[in-house]
């Protein structure tokens, strides 16, 4: 599966609504019943544990074969959610490696949260398919409860075959599962979307910018619009997020497109800091186009504007002389060029460049 196949994925999980209206224990939620008692295979090596065919976590098998060698499951019981697997075996060693499969029952389909936490690390599958793992950062932390690590999961009417991996820690080999009670229940839903959210976003925008960085315009554009779906309006990264795809767009040589996306933004509420910033990128858009008239007048608006930065309104009046000087207007570019030129606190490109197109026009 690809990596952006993964991030589809996940964004599935992150559209999941609660069905069920409760997040009772196991033993309480209507139409559920939790497994009492599991089937445990093991103890194998870490690296023998990577080699098992998921595939077969579809149903409880009756062996299961590690490194050529057949293991006989035994049956084992939580208590209070909770089980010590380095006691059931005596010892352990660090990364020791075990997989539980139980029985989950559902009256009809459903959708719930699950929450477990492992000393120290943890993979589950339900009817095969992965759900949630903490392979590559253990528990992160010394909670151990059953609201420590949540996710939801989906259920279908009938037996549904849960397996849980779980590897030791050095200290300790223990496992927790369960249902989060009732009055955490929309507190870990939102924590759980949060974070997965928060995770997507920073996956989706590190990887645009490496696809920047080596050319692939198209690819990275597509990947900062995966991100601009998991924001709302009100977070500032949504309007990061929309420059970053219109600057994209003009890189790739299409400032029509990048027109577009200012002028939606310009028609919104925005913070006040952020008007004359995105007037500018569109008087730049335009310019680029080959507006200029246009463009100019777009400037025009950012240069009159009492709050903009004075690199911003420096920048805006060099736009309006580049105009000018674009439609072979030299008398009013020289005028705006020199107007930059007398600025003080005028940013240090926008002078050179004032300096340069006088220049050009003497010479002319």
């Amino acid at each position: 599966m690809s990596r952006h196949s993964r991030y589809h994925r996940m964004l599935m999980v992150l559209a999941f609504v609660v069905l069920t209206g409760a997040g009772a224990p196991a033993a309480e939620v209507e139409g559920l019943m939790w497994p009492d008692s599991w089937l445990m295979f093991g103890p194998v090596d870490w690296e023998e544990a990577d080699e098992v065919d998921a595939r077969q976590f579809r149903e409880i098998p009756d062996l299961m074969e590690f490194d050529g060698r057949e293991h006989e499951g035994q049956t084992v019981t939580f208590e209070e959610d909770s089980l010590n697997i380095a006691e059931l075996l005596s010892g352990h060693q660090r990364q020791d490696t075990v997989f539980l499969f139980g029985q989950l029952h559902a009256d009809e389909a459903m959708e719930v949260m699950i929450g477990g936490a492992a000393d120290w690390w943890m993979a589950w599958w339900v009817n095969g398919e992965p759900v949630y793992d903490t392979l590559e950062t253990g528990n992160v932390g010394q909670d151990f409860t059953v609201t420590a690590h949540t996710f939801p999961v989906t259920l279908r009417e009938g037996t549904n075959v849960v397996a849980i991996r779980v590897s030791a820690g050095r200290a300790g080999f223990t496992i927790t599962a369960g249902i989060p009670p009732v009055e955490l229940w929309d507190r870990l839903e939102r924590v759980h979307g949060d974070a997965q959210r928060s995770h997507l976003l920073r996956e989706f925008v590190s990887e645009a910018i490496e696809r920047t960085e080596v050319g692939d315009l198209a690819g990275a554009r597509s990947l900062f619009q995966d991100a601009l779906e998991l924001t709302v309006p009100d977070e500032h990264i949504w309007l990061s997020l929309h420059l970053r795809i219109a600057e994209n767009y003009e890189h790739d040589g299409q400032p029509r497109r990048a027109d577009e996306i200012y002028e939606e933004l310009l028609a919104a509420e925005l913070p006040q800091w952020a008007v004359p910033v995105l007037t500018m990128r569109l008087a730049q858009a335009l310019q680029a186009a080959g507006d200029h008239r246009e463009a100019r007048g777009t400037f025009v608006l950012v240069a009159r504007m009492r709050d903009a930065h004075p690199f911003t309104a420096s920048g805006a009046i060099l736009g309006i002389a580049e105009a000018f000087h674009s439609m072979d207007n030299t008398a009013m570019a020289a005028r705006y060029y020199q107007r930059v030129t007398g600025m003080t606190d005028a940013r240090p490109d926008h002078l050179e460049h004032a300096r340069q197109g006088l220049e050009e026009i003497t010479a002319m």
